[in-house]
Order: C-alpha cells, then sequence, then structure tokens
C-alpha cells in the first residue's frame, strides 16, 4: 500500500508501506513474537514478522552434524530469554524440520551483563553518571579461584566491568554443565542477546580460561567440556 498526507492541497509527504516487521531483541522476540503475528494475522495483512531467536536457530542448525552426537551448544542470554525456553523450542523445530539430532542445549540467563556493556551504573560499570544501587550477580565464593576475575574490576562481591560479568556468567553456565554429568563438550555458542557480540571477544576468552584453568590438586576440571575452538552465533547476522 502506499499512501499520501495532504496540507492545502498539497502533498507533503509520500511513503512506502512496511513489507516486514523485524524484532530487533531476542527477549522481546522471546515473549512477543507469535503475539505480534496474530495481531497481524487478525488485521488481513500479509508482512513476515521475523523474529531474531528463529534466526539464531536457524544459524545453529546450519552448523549441526547430520549423522553424528552434536556438541553441545551454550545459549548466553537475558533471564527472560531463557526463561521463555525461546532458544531450546527455536532449535528444537528448526534441527527437527532439517532432519538432524537434537544437541544438548545449557542456556544460562543474565541479570546484568547486557547492563554492563551498556555502562549502566546499577550493573558496577564506571561511567560518569551518578552511582545507583548495584543489581548485578553476586559471586559464589565456593568459586572464586575459578571465577578468574580481574581484581581492578571487582569491589568486594560487586562486578565492576564487562570482562568479570562475563566471567561469571561464563563460569557459571560450564559448572552447572559440569554439575549435570552431561560429558557432552560444548562446541557452539549463542550470543542470545543483541548487545553480547560487543563482548564476543570476552566471552571467548572466558570459555578459553575455563578450559585450561588448574584446579588445585592439578586436576582440569573443564577441559573435556569445551572444545578448543568454539563457534559463535550471532543470531543479528541471519
Amino acid at each position: 500500500q502506499r499512501y499520501q498526507s495532504k496540507l492545502e492541497g498539497e502533498v507533503v509527504a509520500v511513503k512506502a508501506g512496511v513489507k516486514a516487521i523485524v524484532i530487533a531483541c531476542n527477549t522481546a522476540t522471546a515473549f512477543g513474537l507469535e503475539d505480534i503475528r496474530a495481531v497481524i494475522a487478525n488485521w488481513g495483512l500479509s508482512i513476515p514478522v521475523i523474529g531474531v531467536v528463529e534466526a539464531g536457530a536457524r544459524g545453529v542448525m546450519e552448523l549441526l552434524p547430520r549423522e553424528s552426537r552434536p556438541d553441545a551448544i551454550a545459549v548466553l542470554a537475558t533471564v527472560g530469554t531463557c526463561g521463555c525456553e525461546a532458544y531450546p523450542k527455536a532449535i528444537s523445530q528448526a534441527t527437527g524440520l532439517a532432519g538432524k539430532p537434537m544437541p544438548v542445549i545449557i542456556q544460562q540467563g543474565s541479570v546484568g551483563l547486557a547492563g554492563a556493556i551498556q555502562g549502566g551504573p546499577a550493573f558496577g560499570s564506571t561511567t560518569p553518571e551518578p552511582q545507583a544501587p548495584y543489581q548485578g550477580p553476586s559471586p559464589d565464593p565456593a568459586l572464586m579461584p575459578v571465577y578468574q576475575f580481574d581484581p581492578a574490576g571487582i569491589i568486594g562481591h560487586q562486578l565492576n566491568s564487562v570482562a568479570n560479568h562475563v566471567r561469571y556468567e561464563v563460569t557459571t553456565l560450564v559448572e552447572r554443565h559440569r554439575k549435570s554429568g552431561d560429558d557432552t563438550p560444548i562446541g557452539m555458542v549463542v550470543l542470545g542477546c543483541t548487545h553480547y557480540p560487543m563482548a564476543q571477544r570476552e566471552i571467548a576468552a572466558a570459555f578459553e580460561a575455563l578450559r585450561v584453568y588448574r584446579a588445585a590438586d592439578g586436576s582440569r576440571p573443564y577441559e573435556a567440556l569445551i572444545r578448543e575452538k568454539l563457534q559463535f552465533i550471532n543470531p543479528a547476522e541471519f
């Protein structure tokens, strides 16, 4: 459709109609995709509604093997996206339609990483803005040696840098995978928040630091659970 706005008899604007709607946020996709599609359908419009979660699932599916056992998929996202099980559902659908085996999926819903990347003072980032009450995560004292935090980016139990937020989230995810008893190595990481690609270097470094981490008894508890070369999925690219 095309329409014209007129003022005093003169055409002042000509605009092309909307051809597609893209929900450019993982959490908004997880909560609103089906509702928006339903509204568009009820209005009788043939406009595709595209969410980044399905795009990310397609990216995962394209890299999965067709016959052999796939590596585990680590999904880093917000609490809302993980709570909705958006990625496990979308990946299951994509792999099922492609006739590929469903991978093990480990999710980590973060309360602070996106805010830290944005520089929000409530998540411990140092900014010129007035400091707000800390709303980020509190590290587990038992895992302090494992996190391998940068001392310059932590005050007490308050994470004060993007790198330390990343180390907390990655360690929490991999430690949960270790405790599950599943020995499938993580081979792919989904950056399930549109902020996270900006911290991909820090995320890759955190996984590698865990992979080579040596405990006090000389063991390497995470080495077999993380592939030496990880594949990263940025859903926005798809």
